[in-house]
Order: C-alpha cells, then sequence, then structure tokens
C-alpha cells in the first residue's frame, strides 16, 4: 500500500510541474488539440487566402476583354482659323471567337477547384501532425508516471534491503543494486521530460503558439471503435482523397486549355467605331468596321496544343498513379491498426499479468531467503517494459488511425471518436 501511495504520488507530482505543462491547466484531449491546430496554425491560413484568389480570378476569365480607346490630333492643323484643330477618337471592341470565353472561365473554375482541394489535403496533413504529436504528448507523460512508480518501488525495496543487510539476513549488494536503478530511473526521467518539453514545443508550433506556452496535460486515452472493412475504407479514400480530387480538376484544366489552344487557331473579331477629323466633308468622319487577327503562325499553335495535351495525360496518370499510392496507404494503415490492436490485447491480457506476478513471486523468494535481489531488479524492469509497451501499442494504433484518415478523408468514419470501454 505504501507503495501504490508514494507511486501515485510521484507521478501527480510529474505530471504537475513538469516543464512542459504548468499547473492549473486544463486536461488536453486529442480532438481539442486537433481543432485548435486548424484554427490557428498558419498553412491552411495561407492557402485560403490563395484559393479566395483562384475563386476571384473566375468572373474575370470569361470576360470580354477592355475596349479600347484611342485619340490622335493632326500637328498642322493645331490653331488654324480655317480649317480647325482637327482631331481623331476611335474606340474598338475585341470578341474572341466563340466558346473561347466559355473555356477560359471553366479552366478557372477547374483551378479555384483544385487548390480547394489543395487546402483540404494541407488540413487534413496538419490534422494528422496534430494527432501524431497528440499520441507523443500522452506516451511521455505515461513514461513519466511509469517511471515515478518505479522509483517508488525502488526506494521501497532499497528500503528492505537495508533493513535485511543490517540485521544480517541481506547483502550489501542488494542495496548497492537498488540505489544504483533508482539512479539510472532518475536519468531516464530526465531524459523524458527533456522530450516532454520538445514535444510541447512541436505542439506549439503546430498552434501557432510561442514554444514555451504552457499545454495541459493529455486527458485520459479514448478507446476508438473498430474499422469498418479494408475494401470500405479503399473505396471511400479513393472517392474522397482531396489530392485524387485535385488532380482531377487539374486534368479536367488541361483540357479545357487543350480545346481552346485548338480554337485559337480560329481568328478573333475586333468591332472598330472611329471619327476621322481629317476627312472632308464632314459626313465621311464617323466610319465603323470590322477586323480580324490572322492566326498564320501555325506552328506555334500546333505546338500550344500538343503542350496541352501532354499536360492532359500528364495529369491522368499523375492520378492513376496517386490511386494505387492511396490504396496501399490505407491497406498499410489498416494492417497497423490491426496489429497494434492485437498487440495492446497480447499486453493487457497476458504479458502484463504475468510481469505482475513475476515481479511479486521474485519479491517473495527474495525476502524469503529463496531468491536474489538482481531477479527482483531483472523482474522490476520488464515490469515497466510492459506497461510501456500497453501505452506504445496504444499510440502506435492511435498514429495509425491518423495516417489512415489523412488517406481516407471521410468524418463520417469516426475513426476517432472518443467513447469510453
Amino acid at each position: 500500500m505504501t507503495r501504490l501511495i508514494v507511486g501515485l504520488a510521484l507521478a501527480t507530482l510529474v505530471n504537475l510541474c513538469s516543464a512542459a505543462g504548468g499547473a492549473g491547466q486544463r486536461m488536453l484531449s486529442g480532438e481539442e488539440l486537433v481543432r485548435e491546430v486548424l484554427a490557428r496554425h498558419p498553412g491552411p491560413q495561407a492557402l485560403a487566402q490563395a484559393l479566395a484568389a483562384a475563386e476571384a480570378r473566375v468572373g474575370p476569365a470569361g470576360a470580354l476583354p477592355d475596349p479600347v480607346l484611342g485619340w490622335a490630333v493632326a500637328p498642322e492643323t493645331i490653331g488654324d482659323e480655317d480649317l480647325g484643330t482637327r482631331q481623331i477618337w476611335q474606340i474598338s471592341q475585341a470578341i474572341p471567337w466563340p466558346g473561347k470565353l466559355d473555356l477560359k472561365r471553366e479552366a478557372a473554375q477547374a483551378a479555384s477547384q483544385a487548390q480547394a482541394m489543395d487546402l483540404e489535403s494541407l488540413r487534413l496533413q496538419v490534422v494528422e501532425q496534430a494527432r501524431r504529436q497528440f499520441g507523443q504528448w500522452y506516451l511521455v507523460h505515461q513514461a513519466l508516471a511509469i517511471n515515478a512508480d518505479d522509483q517508488a518501488l525502488l526506494r521501497e525495496l532499497g528500503e528492505v534491503a537495508t533493513q535485511l543487510y543490517a540485521s544480517g539476513r541481506g547483502t550489501q549488494q542488494a542495496v548497492l543494486q537498488a540505489g544504483l536503478r533508482e539512479v539510472s530511473l532518475r536519468r531516464e526521467a530526465l531524459e523524458l521530460v527533456k522530450r516532454q518539453r520538445t514535444i510541447a514545443a512541436t505542439i506549439n508550433a503546430l498552434r501557432d503558439q510561442p514554444v514555451e506556452t504552457p499545454l495541459g496535460a493529455p486527458a485520459s486515452w479514448p478507446e476508438p471503435p473498430g474499422l469498418p472493412p479494408l475494401a470500405v475504407l479503399i473505396e471511400t479514400a479513393q472517392a474522397r482523397q482531396p489530392a485524387l480530387q485535385a488532380l482531377d480538376a487539374r486534368e479536367r484544366m488541361y483540357a479545357h486549355r487543350a480545346e481552346l489552344a485548338q480554337r485559337d487557331r480560329m481568328p478573333d473579331l475586333r468591332l472598330n467605331l472611329s471619327h476621322l477629323g481629317t476627312l472632308d466633308p464632314p459626313e465621311k468622319r464617323l466610319q465603323a468596321g470590322v477586323s480580324l487577327n490572322l492566326p498564320l503562325n501555325f506552328d506555334r499553335r500546333r505546338q500550344e496544343v500538343e503542350a496541352a495535351r501532354a499536360d492532359v495525360q500528364r495529369a491522368h496518370w499523375a492520378q492513376r498513379d496517386l490511386s494505387g499510392q492511396v490504396a496501399a496507404a490505407v491497406a498499410g494503415a489498416h494492417a497497423q491498426v490491426q496489429q497494434s490492436r492485437q498487440t495492446l490485447a497480447l499486453y493487457r491480457n497476458e504479458l502484463l499479468p504475468l510481469a505482475r506476478q513475476n515481479l511479486a513471486a521474485a519479491q517473495a523468494d527474495w525476502q524469503t531467503g529463496a531468491g536474489d535481489f538482481q531477479a527482483v531488479v531483472d523482474a522490476q524492469q520488464q515490469l515497466l517494459e510492459t506497461r510501456l509497451g500497453v501505452e506504445r501499442a496504444r499510440v502506435e494504433e492511435w498514429t495509425a488511425r491518423a495516417a489512415l484518415a489523412t488517406q481516407v478523408a471521410d468524418p463520417t468514419l469516426h475513426l476517432f471518436q472518443e467513447t469510453r470501454p
């Protein structure tokens, strides 16, 4: 009982007084961190402005060019009392070949859609980073708490070893071994605190906060739900993955540009209205007409069409390649989640009870003189590693789910639904 009370007290002290998590901070859950990172991270904020710019370009892309207004004067007539100052003005409006403006607008719309999918991809990546870091934040806190429990146990064992040695029923080596192991655990705790500070700085960078900003200790670990079948996950990922949708939008954009390059072989119309003040009689001065550009550079236009078609094929094959990569990534993350769940069950149901029984047996043998102290130290180390193994398996599953959620990009699957067993 003494060991349990001391261990819990030390674990609490570590969690409350560590450098990365200040006193008075509320508990932090993974999904709370995700929401805060999405609200504060500068990356999505910058890309959101790029999206706004792309959306603003859609309207102008399909608009007519500005009309052109010209003015001229005949210098020799300036101040001429008989002729008067003779001036010329002209206004003209270009009218692109039918369909060109529609294609430009559709290409701009596809570019905007691709930009929107790029933004969604970045958000998914930022969410995955936040979830990964929360997993490490949780793990380092658990490691510190387990370390504190083990230090308390070693101190209690050291006291027993000292009493046995003083009564002549123990050895000095047992006392020294207990002290060495406790010092080793304290050294490991220093490493864990350093890692805790590093993780806190990384999380604060994701939150766009100063690296020394206090961060609350992680909330109790959520028990995630089961996964849908792999085939459902792959189908969902290939239908919803923003990176795939971005490539599809770019393929459509390049297709519109290819068709526009084809139509660029056709001339554009220009309407002209002018007043030629240098002509007499006055009835001749107002003139209206049309003009056409002559697209005679056939080689340049042919190369522009070929380049646009090559862009279409590049986007098409890139999408095919990424689709296979997404399916493989989903399968890998799915397998990692399943393995982590099985590993966690193995630790909980078999390894952890055996490690506790082994330590209890080693302690009993040593205190009755049937065993040596080194067996107790070894059993205690095995229990420490087993307890850490439980937490690592939890975090490995959490990390695999983070990768899976990035690929699937479907919030309705509730891959991180926070339920309690």
